[in-house]
Formats: C-alpha cells, structure tokens, sequence
C-alpha cells in the first residue's frame, strides 16, 4: 500500500463520520456532531505523536494534522447546517472543555504511567501524554480565529454571490487558503519570525496545503449531496456581529426569554400529566392513576411486608337523585362528596380517586382494617354533617354512601385485584344490608 493510499483512506475514514451525521434530524445531527468534535479534539493530539505520513523529503503530514482537517471539515458542514452564527459560540465553550479535559488528563495519565501506579502490559509511552497546555491554548484560538475567518468569508460572499455552484468553489478556495493560513500562524508565533523559520513554513505550508486539498474534496460531495441545506443557508439572513458585539444586557434578555420558554414548558407539561392522571369533575385521580398507584404500593408491600387497605365507596342511590335533580346538580353533588372524600384518613399515607361514576376509592399504605376502621367510622360522619338534599333516597333524606373495606399483606402469588375483589364484596354487602354502613373483609 502506497503512502498516498493509506493517507487517502484516513480521509475517507475522517469525513464518512460528519457526512452520515449531516442526513440526521436536527436534535440527533446536533449531538452527533458535538460529540463528534469532542472526540477529534481529544484524539488530535494523540495521533500527531503516533503516526505521521512522509510524502516527500521534507514534507510530513501527522495524524493530529488530519484530525485538525476533519475538525475544520465539520465544523464547516454544522454551520451550513444550522445556519446560526452562534454556532461559533458553542465551538468556544466546546474548545475550552475540551482542551482543559486533555491536558488534566493526559497529565493524569503521564503521573500515573512515569510513577508506574498502573500495570502497563503494552509498554504505553508515557511520553505520548506528554502535552503543553500553551500549545493547547494556541492551538484553540487558531482554531477558533481560522473558523471565525471562514464564517466571514461565507457570510460576505453569499451575500454578493447568489449561485450555489460559484459558492461551492469559492468556498472550498476559502477552505484551503484558511488551512494554509494555519501552516503560517502557527510556526510563526511558537518559533519567532527568523531566518532558520522559512525552510519550516515552507515544509509546513506544503503539509497544510495537501490536508486542505485533500479534506476539500468531502466538503465538495457535502455540499453537492445536501444542496438544498446549501440553498437555504445562502437565502438565511446573518450577520456577525451576533457573535462579537453581542450585548451583555441581549444575551440577558435572551437568556430571560428561553427560562421563560422553559417554564411554561413545564406548566403545559404538568396540565397534561394532570388531565391524563386526575379526573376533569372532581380534581381526585382518575381510574388511570389509581390503577398505577395500586402497582406500585403492591409492589412496594411485597417488599416490606406491610398492609395494603382499600376503601370503596358508593354513593346510595345516585340514579334516582340524577333522575329526580337533573345531571348538573348531580355533577355538583358528586363534586361535594369529592371534596369530602378528599379528607378521609387525612394523616394516612393514602390516595383518593374516583374510579367510576359514582364510586370512589381510598388507598392507605402500610396500615390494616384495624389501624384504619376507628378513624374511617368518626370520617364518614362527616358527610351526613353536610346534609346534601336527596329526597328520593329510601334510605334518609340526605345523601348516603356505603363503604366497603379490605385489606391484605401483598404475597407474590397474590394481586391488587384480589384485594379489589374484597372491597367489592364487602361494599356489595353494605348495600345489601340497607346501605348507607361499613362493611369489612380482612
């Protein structure tokens, strides 16, 4: 395999990653393309030390060089992408992260390989952690400068050149000329402008000039595939000063409008949680969330052993009052008997819902019939205290309720339906016995 093969292959191996990224929806295309930038970061420096490609006498092209290149390639295809100057924002937060977890790591590790406090069975060479934090952070502002040079160029040129093939050209011109610009900068500022510098641009230069090339090829075949993200980010209105004169008092105002995004978010998603958990005409839980809690409070009982109680109760006669008052009263009186259904056990661990038209439930945790009984017999007084009018009741002239009760220790060839199943007994009993009573099964 020829040297040019295996740089080709490297390429191939760096851009396939950001151009599959690019067919995605834009929530997975945003992770897959910070995440994918992270890694190049963190794997850049490694590489420049493990594999370097020789071309010529003088020319060497080092795989932290390539992973330079894809980072550059597809922070590029992310802004056409998303057609938002902030972007460069979020690359700075990025390389800062970044830059900061692999020098505190890499120094982690280099501690740790030179001390030998880790088994080392490949014989790892520490010296290949070895980084420089000013290195680093001259690296992340050229980066960050050759990408906001490019962002220029592309917004100023789309602005006066509307064809999307000229702009494929100019920009992948403008792609190369910012590589190259990097061969320059950076041997300029870390050795000094001297005599011994210029066989070094030059060499540099040469390297840099082939990475752009070589990784301006990919950029073309992203924006031939993705023509249309192409055309719309042409037509999308920008301006950079988004990024650099930003305001203090904007970014405020900007953060004070996604917070108060944010909460209403949070209260429409709570009004949803409470139309599908509570029932509309009396606020108590609907069958749904009884349903659930009873799973949960079973499978919770299995584990602690404790009591399960259910309470059911009925409220007497409801037909004949709906027939007799009409359906809106008889809406407002199963409100009333839901708000004093709301009160029963009030310092049990308990939840009260309305499980069908007129039936209600009270589910009490970790207490037996016995525990509950007194309390529920002094509660249930109550509602007769409230004398809601029902003069077709035969049992009084007041609105009545019988209540079963049962209760059980959860086993795990048992079920809450079976706990359901005597409180139904139970309640079926009390209205067999005249209503309007408690009946218990234990």
């Amino acid at each position: 395999m020829s040297v040019y093969l295996a740089l080709t292959i490297n390429v191939v191996l760096f851009s396939i990653f950001p151009l599959f990224l690019s067919s995605l929806t834009p929530v997975m295309r945003r992770i897959g393309f910070y995440s994918y930038l992270s890694i190049i970061l963190v794997i850049g420096g490694v590489l420049g030390s493990l594999y370097s490609f020789q071309l010529t006498d003088n020319i060497y092209l080092s795989g932290g060089n390539l992973a330079y290149g894809s980072f550059m390639m597809s922070a590029v295809m992310l802004f056409i992408m998303e057609r938002k100057v902030l972007i460069f924002n979020y690359l700075i937060k990025l390389l800062i992260f970044i830059n900061l977890f692999v020098f505190l790591g890499f120094e982690f590790l280099l501690y740790t390989l030179e001390n030998a406090l880790v088994v080392n069975p490949f014989n790892v060479d520490a010296q290949l952690f070895d980084t420089s934090l000013g290195v680093l952070i001259l690296g992340g502002v050229l980066i960050a400068t050759e990408f906001l040079i490019l962002m220029f160029i592309f917004i100023k040129t789309k602005h006066a050149i509307k064809s999307p093939k000229y702009l494929m050209v100019l920009y992948s011109v403008a792609f190369v000329f910012v590589i190259c610009l990097d061969g320059i900068l950076f041997p300029v500022i870390v050795i000094g402008i001297s005599p011994e510098l210029v066989p070094i641009m030059i060499s540099n230069l040469s390297g840099k000039f082939i990475l752009a090339l070589s990784f301006s090829v990919p950029l073309l075949v992203f924006y031939c595939l993705y023509r249309g993200n192409l055309n719309r980010f042409i037509n999308t209105p920008m301006a950079l000063s988004q990024v650099i004169f930003s305001s203090r008092v904007r970014l405020i105002a900007e953060l004070g409008k996604q917070e108060k995004a944010t909460k209403l978010l949070i209260e429409d998603n709570q009004k949803l949680i409470n139309l599908s958990h509570y029932d509309h005409l009396t606020g108590l839980a609907n069958r749904r969330k009884y349903d659930d809690y009873a799973s949960e409070l079973y499978a919770a009982g299995l584990e602690s052993g404790e009591a399960i109680t259910l309470v059911l109760g009925d409220v007497d006669h409801f037909k004949k009052y709906n027939d007799f008052y009409g359906h809106q009263t008889g809406d407002k009186c199963l409100q009333r008997v839901a708000e004093f259904w709301k009160t029963l056990l009030p310092e049990e661990k308990c939840l009260a819902a309305r499980i069908g038209g007129e039936e209600f439930a009270v589910i009490i945790a970790n207490r037996n019939i016995e525990q509950v009984l007194p309390r529920l017999e002094l509660d249930i007084q109550r509602l007769t205290e409230l004398a809601i009018p029902h003069e077709t009741s035969p049992t009084r002239s007041f609105v009545t309720m019988s209540i079963g009760v049962a209760s059980m220790h959860p086993h795990k060839k048992l079920q809450f339906e079976q706990l359901f199943e005597l409180a139904d007994k139970a309640l079926y009993q009390a209205k067999s016995s005249g209503r309007n009573c408690i009946v218990t099964f234990s």
